[in-house]
């Protein structure tokens, strides 16, 4: 069996007030599910890895999420289950939590 079948091609689109973490405002990435979207940015991109790591030690009111092509945020205990779709995109936003 490939494992190719089960990973699969997206394109993530990073938020503008996200990019100086970045070189780039997109990119195309293999991914099985959504949960490996942060793993994914924290082992490639420093500056993000960084930046999270800021937020949870100084805890900021700010965070990141995850959504889906339909803009929906990937909420932590569907982000393991739900699959990625071949050709998806998805988007890096950022956000603010806690009230």
């Amino acid at each position: 069996m490939s494992l190719r079948r089960h990973i699969l091609q997206a394109q993530l689109k990073i938020h503008s007030s996200l990019q100086k973490f970045f070189n780039d405002s997109s990119y195309t990435v293999d991914l099985h599910t959504y949960f490996d979207v942060i793993p994914y940015l924290n082992s490639m991109h420093l500056k993000f890895k960084k930046y999270m790591l800021d937020i949870e030690q100084n805890d900021y009111a700010e965070n990141v999420f995850i959504l889906d092509s339909d803009y929906r945020i990937i909420e932590p205990d569907e982000a393991q289950m739900r699959r990625i779709k071949d050709n998806e995109v998805l988007y890096l936003v950022p956000g603010v939590t806690g009230g």
